[in-house]
């Protein structure tokens, strides 16, 4: 009895810390998407600021690593590690740094001209152009089972894309285009985000620090070049404690995201991973119709479950493609004496 009653605890345990970590997952994913809506606006906002709120997102991921390493250090919990270096100016780093802020950018100014509700739709070209990218610069193989679900996508994609146009006033041509070019930087980013671990040890803190860090000098130059400095600080916002408030969370939360995905991929999986993504996706476009007060066609729905369904579908033919070729190599090079001693 005492045994199985300790196995049921532990069940019970791990379930919990499971279901904690995708919660926590969706309530930080949900609360960045709405905290930048809110900072940027809409298409008739008064003060153009997207580029000095990206700048300061990125200055408070900076110093909440510092403050995190320095911490660490102080309780003996890490070892003494050197943030800045001369890798800061790798050319990797920089490209990764070049494609970090541009999604950025794009990922704001696409916000700021389409509705939180059909943010889901107008990124989930994310999948189509990772699929193009890595077969032209990696040399991956497209199956058919790959292009059926990236024929789902762009269905959803155009279905939900047409019906917003409908419902609305005008088609929101400018934040498809934005998201477009959002998706293309974000996926082409991925290819660099992999190059890059290696030239920092895989060290995935030193990494964020990195892209942040250059982040900071890059979007600084441009707040100077274009002038939007002189026209945030003559803002009525910059009076505005709320403000202030928002876009401190925000920051923090761009750096959380990134520290409770990893999470949920180390207690779950990649294709659970991408599940939770997809389902977090449905409940933020419930929320955000409820929220605005939106009605939406069925048609526009099912452009949402398209999208969803397609992506879904990719992130299992991929976890079956990995588990092939994992067995294919086991028969190729039958594991050592030492590793089945191990297993």
């Amino acid at each position: 009895m005492g045994p199985v009653a300790t196995g049921d605890s532990e069940y019970v345990r791990k379930a919990l810390r499971i279901a904690g970590i995708i919660s926590l997952y969706w309530v930080v994913s949900i609360s960045m998407v709405f905290a930048n809506k809110h900072l940027v606006g809409g298409e008739k906002s008064e003060v153009d600021m997207i580029l000095f709120i990206a700048c300061y997102q990125c200055c408070i991921v900076v110093a909440m690593i510092c403050l995190v390493t320095w911490f660490s250090r102080w309780m003996g919990w890490r070892r003494r590690t050197e943030l800045i270096s001369s890798r800061l100016l790798h050319r990797n780093i920089i490209i990764l740094s070049l494609t970090f802020v541009g999604g950025l950018l794009f990922n704001s100014l696409m916000l700021k001209h389409i509705g939180v509700a059909f943010y889901q739709v107008a990124r989930s070209s994310t999948l189509i152009f990772v699929v193009i990218l890595s077969h032209f610069l990696l040399g991956t193989f497209i199956n058919i089972q790959i292009a059926m679900c990236c024929s789902v996508v762009v269905m959803g994609y155009y279905l939900g894309a047409s019906q917003e146009g409908i419902i609305g006033d005008h088609v929101p041509l400018r934040g498809i285009c934005y998201g477009l070019a959002a998706s293309l930087i974000i996926a082409l980013g991925g290819t660099f985000m992999k190059k890059s671990e290696d030239i920092m040890n895989k060290d995935s803190l030193r990494l964020t620090f990195s892209y942040n860090f250059n982040s900071v000098f890059i979007l600084l130059s441009l707040l100077l070049s274009t002038g939007q400095f002189r026209t945030v600080f003559r803002s009525e916002k910059m009076y505005d404690p709320w403000f202030w408030l928002v876009l401190t969370c925000s920051g923090i939360l761009s750096l959380l995201i990134g520290v409770v995905s990893a999470l949920q991929i180390q207690v779950t999986s990649p294709t659970t991973h991408h599940i939770s993504i997809s389902a977090k996706s449905v409940t933020q476009t419930v929320m955000a119709v409820l929220y605005f007060n939106q009605t939406k066609t069925f048609l526009w729905w099912l452009g949402n479950f398209l999208t969803i369904f397609g992506t879904v579908s990719y992130a299992m033919v991929k976890m079956r493609s990995e588990k092939c070729k994992q067995k294919l190599d086991l028969e190729v090079r039958p594991p050592s004496k030492y590793q089945k001693d191990l297993q």
